[in-house]
């Protein structure tokens, strides 16, 4: 009896190690999808968890990686939250996203939307960065890399796959390929009209010429053979 005791005390305590271990996990940050296809323009959700039990959620920081401006397309409105773009404009490549409100309620994890691209055309991910700020002012940083494959970290920032076949529209391409043929020119000779009519004058004469020294040279043939056959 007493070992059956013993048996399922210890079965007791290894559930609980098993449920403390595999239930304990570090809330994050994340985008929906969190798998987009490389080259492609898409559309995101970002949520951010709330870990203060006293103030809500007034300001979230999207910052891009660095050295990799990202093209912000749009920004759909979400009520409550101002956004604001930071370093670049709407269409043209940026380095972040701020949204803010005066107050939130508290415990509630906040959802704000965005549509980036086109991301690089290698696959691969992209690791982004949160700052959050609460109504008493505690700032809860974001921004630890999460390689992948890598455990969890404490306070990991965003990642977004690039995976082929995921979501998001693939921008037509620009780019086109053109020949050049390059063909000998032709020259075309043509004389000048001047050089026709005087053609034309000088054959008239020589004409004219012929047609009267031609009579004269039978009539003289005539002529010089009659005094030849007569006595």
């Amino acid at each position: 009896m007493l070992r059956l005791r013993r048996i399922g005390a210890l079965t007791v305590i290894s559930l609980g190690l098993v449920m403390i271990s595999s239930g304990v996990g570090y809330a994050h940050t994340g985008f929906e999808p969190d798998a987009v296809a490389p080259g492609s323009v898409a559309e995101l959700a970002l949520s951010v968890a709330a870990e203060n039990d006293a103030a809500g959620t007034t300001t979230i920081q999207l910052v891009f990686p660095d050295g990799l401006p990202i093209t912000v397309v749009e920004i759909p409105p979400v009520p409550g939250w101002t956004a604001t773009l930071d370093g670049g404009s709407l269409g043209q490549p940026a380095t972040g996203i701020t949204w803010s409100r005066p107050s939130g309620p508290v415990g509630e994890s906040p959802v704000v939307r965005m549509k980036l691209g086109p991301v690089p055309v290698q696959p691969g991910q992209i690791q982004f960065k949160v700052l959050q700020t609460y109504a008493d002012g505690e700032i809860a940083r974001w921004i630890q890399d999460w390689p992948a494959g890598g455990p969890e970290p404490e306070m990991p920032g965003p990642v977004l796959a690039l995976e082929a076949g995921a979501a998001g529209e693939i921008p037509p391409s620009t780019t086109t390929s053109s020949t050049t043929t390059t063909s000998k020119p032709t020259t075309t000779t043509s004389r000048p009209a001047d050089e026709d009519e005087e053609s034309d004058t000088t054959a008239l004469i020589v004409g004219g010429i012929a047609l009267f020294l031609v009579p004269l040279g039978v009539t003289a043939y005539l002529v010089a053979r009659r005094d030849r056959t007569t006595p």
